[in-house]
């Protein structure tokens, strides 16, 4: 972590807002509030017949019987979006901006699958690796923490998971900085209950808790334990979407929320996403993105062209 500020008594650590100070975790993990279901979910999710994992020893793409390939290409079809492919872009179209997060989840291998590091259908698993080399969080006077990339991505590349506390509702109300820092992961009436209807092996008991935990509301809260995704400031024209993916699993512990680059992203840039209209409205006030300060400062020309002008017709007037 760097710093802009020019302070070395702001920068120490104990002078930094409680905000800034977390626990690093890698994965998701239990917290507070969560609903029975979803508790017990989770937990069955653990045993090993409730699993989605391959067996395969090449790539899942060409096994017909690949467990993780059937549930891809089953969120595909029933759900509508592409399934993620290693080395293939993310391609989003424009019109799904608002819905692509909670309507099309997709679906990757996991860590307990036996294909090959390499495989096609694990595309997700570089987002975890070398993180310090891959990402630079800077201390600014304005916008405060950033974060910044330290290597170049096309669009559609994955790019960061967002990782905290699992949590329900009332954790939300009950801090307004967790409610301002947390996302979203799991909503009333899901759209993802679409697919546990087809899915005809599942153990039913598994499905039944599933169907009950995926109509709660679960969120992901990185205020305590989060990684450093959680430093990704707002823009209302950002380089990052969200998506939800599932991997090893559709328990609600196997469902992880990935940033995709929407644009060429190239070092050095920051690494920014839509918070929300409503965010913006009810705390920032004053938005610090690029494209804000870029029509504040046209409006400000503008402002001030008309001013010269009205002044200059006044003054010859007067003459």
């Amino acid at each position: 972590m760097t710093s802009s500020l020019g302070d070395s008594l702001r920068d120490r650590r104990l002078n930094w807002p409680s905000t800034a100070i977390f626990k690093t975790i890698s994965n998701n993990i239990d917290g507070e509030g969560l609903a029975q279901s979803v508790k017990q979910s989770i937990k069955l999710g653990l045993e090993q017949k409730n699993h989605i994992c391959c067996s395969c020893t090449g790539d899942c793409s060409t096994n017909e019987k690949c467990e993780c390939l059937k549930m891809a290409q089953l969120m595909e079809k029933t759900l509508g979006g592409e399934k993620i492919v290693r080395g293939q872009p993310i391609h989003n179209p424009p019109s799904d901006e608002k819905t692509i997060y909670w309507e099309k989840p997709r679906f990757v291998c996991g860590p307990r699958c036996s294909c090959r590091k390499d495989c096609s259908l694990n595309p997700i698993q570089s987002i975890d690796k070398n993180q310090p080399e891959k990402f630079e969080i800077l201390r600014t006077d304005q916008k405060g923490f950033c974060l910044y990339a330290k290597f170049d991505a096309v669009a559609g590349t994955p790019i960061a998971s967002f990782n905290g506390e699992m949590v329900g509702p009332r954790e939300i109300k009950k801090d307004m900085n967790v409610y301002q820092y947390s996302l979203q992961v799991i909503a009333n009436d899901d759209p993802f209950r679409k697919i546990l209807s087809k899915c005809k092996s599942m153990d039913h008991e598994y499905k039944d808790q599933l169907k009950k935990a995926y109509r709660s509301s679960v969120y992901i809260n990185p205020l305590k334990m989060g990684n450093f995704a959680r430093m990704t400031n707002h823009s209302c024209d950002p380089n990052m979407e969200v998506l939800r993916v599932f991997q090893g699993g559709v328990s609600p512990a196997d469902l992880r929320v990935v940033f995709i680059a929407t644009k060429a992203i190239k070092a050095g840039d920051e690494l920014t996403f839509n918070y929300g209209d409503d965010y913006v409205g009810q705390y920032l006030g004053t938005c610090l993105c690029d494209k804000c300060k870029e029509e504040r400062g046209s409006r400000k020309r503008k402002i001030e062209d008309t001013t010269r002008v009205l002044r200059s017709q006044a003054k010859r007037q007067c003459n």
